[in-house]
Formats: structure tokens, sequence, C-alpha cells
């Protein structure tokens, strides 16, 4: 077997290509800019510019009603409660801070009122937010609710407030 001058230095035999596939080292970065300039524009023109951006749908398809946990930033707080609205402009939510999670779930137990508001965030401030779901054994904040009350944490959250009379 024969040695090349570039394999005698420690460098690597050249790939050998096959039909129809390109050298990813030789790739013209003009070439490359219009591939991606003509897919973005292929899908500008396929996606619908009047209808109002639908958050329910792109994000999480999450409900009024449904149960999540929000972080928000500036400043960063954790909340625990129900989406009573969900739109571009913002998140209305009744729930509480997660740092007074087990403060609720005594006050519901020792048979007080819950009081809860409703609030409002601005888009800019929601971080992320995620449905409230057991994770392998772990229960989730509303089934560790459900089990210490006794009571189901959704109408308690929701009852009179979602948008829409939804209940």
């Amino acid at each position: 077997m024969s040695c090349t001058k570039r394999q005698s230095h420690g460098e690597l035999p050249a790939p050998r290509i096959g039909p129809g596939e390109q050298e990813v080292g030789n790739v013209d970065p003009a070439d490359q800019q219009h591939k991606e300039r003509a897919a973005l524009k292929q899908i500008k023109r396929s996606f619908d510019w009047s209808r109002p951006l639908d958050l329910q749908a792109v994000h999480m398809n999450e409900d009024p009603g449904a149960i999540v946990i929000v972080t928000l930033n500036s400043p960063r707080e954790k909340l625990w409660g129900a989406i009573l609205d969900l739109s571009n402009v913002g998140l209305s939510l009744r729930g509480v801070d997660l740092i007074s999670f087990d403060d609720l779930v005594s006050t519901i137990k020792a048979g007080d009122v819950f009081t809860s508001g409703v609030v409002f965030f601005p888009m800019h401030r929601v971080e992320r937010m995620e449905l409230d779901l057991p994770e392998s054994s772990i229960l989730s904040l509303s089934q560790r609710f459900a089990q210490q009350t006794g009571q189901d944490p959704a109408p308690l959250l929701t009852s009179g407030f979602l948008v829409g009379g939804q209940e």
C-alpha cells in the first residue's frame, strides 16, 4: 500500500463523495444563504398573516382552566395556578406564588376560604409555562393538593372566573 504525501503527515485522506452528494467543506456561503432565503420566503407565503397568532395552538395548547406552573422574569417569580385567559397580549391566572403553596394547602385543610385574586401578566414577563403534570413517581402539585385537602384544585381556582363562561 502506498502512502501519499498528505497521509504521511498524519492527515486523514479526503472523504469519498458519492453520486448526488456535496462536499460539505466546499459549500458556497452565498449559495447557502440563497437556499435559506428561499426556504424562508416559502414559509412566509404559506403562513396566513391575516389571522392573529393563537398562542394556545402554537405553544402548549392549554385550555382555560388548565393548571400550570408559570415562571416570570423581571422580577423572577414562579406561580402555580389555573389559566383564566391566554392571548398574545398576556396571561390571566388565578393561583399562588410557588413559595406559598404549602400555606394554601394548610388554609384549605383548616376550612378557611381561599381568597386569591386574578392577576394579569403581560406576555413579555412570561418566561416559561408548563402544565402541572406528574413526573415518573413524583406527584404533580395538583395531585399533592388533592391528596392533602381532599379537593380538586381546578374548580377551586376557576370557579366564576373563566373567560367566556367555561367552567
